[in-house]
């Protein structure tokens, strides 16, 4: 194949930047959502740098990590659904870009794509009270499995029927 057909659109050079843990500091949102909806049901919350520790693998992981052992009134589904609709209304009241986030994208001059596994609501809420709706970026990419398995080992993604090679 002729070096046209693997060409994204904007070019070669892509920059490609997780969301969550990479460009913003979301983990503050996402545990006071756990310990909102465990404490409405009268289950004891989590402490802060267990939530830290458990995410990574998505947010239904998360959740079942967070409900207690044994017994419990909360299935992970519904456990999910109201935190999604609470993490949805609240997800950029603790969230904050990392330091020099914002003036670094701003300045650097080539593609740029955000890869998340968040929903897609809370991704907008975020994305529209922290900085533009997209940060500067050419694409915004969720993903049903988790980030980190991407960042950690991909060569090429397919996105929208465009290879984009990571460099």
């Amino acid at each position: 194949a002729s070096k046209s057909q693997h060409t994204a659109p904007f070019g070669e050079r892509l920059l490609v930047f997780r969301l969550g843990g990479t460009l913003t500091d979301s983990a503050p949102d996402i545990a006071h959502g756990i310990n909102t909806i465990l404490r409405r049901h009268g289950l004891p919350e989590r402490e802060y740098k267990y939530v830290v520790w458990a995410m990574g693998h998505g947010a239904w992981h998360l959740l079942k990590l967070c409900l207690p052992d044994g017994e419990c009134p909360l299935s992970v589904d519904d456990f999910y659904a109201e935190f999604l609709e609470y993490y949805t209304a609240h997800a950029s009241e603790r969230t904050v870009l990392y330091p020099g986030v914002k003036e670094f994208l701003e300045t650097t001059e080539c593609a740029k794509a955000l890869l998340t596994n968040k929903a897609e609501a809370p991704t907008r809420v975020i994305l529209r009270n922290l900085a533009d709706p997209d940060l500067g970026a050419d694409a915004v990419v969720g993903v049903r499995y988790t980030t980190s398995s991407i960042m950690q080992s991909a060569a090429e993604v397919t996105c929208y029927g465009t290879a984009v090679k990571f460099i």
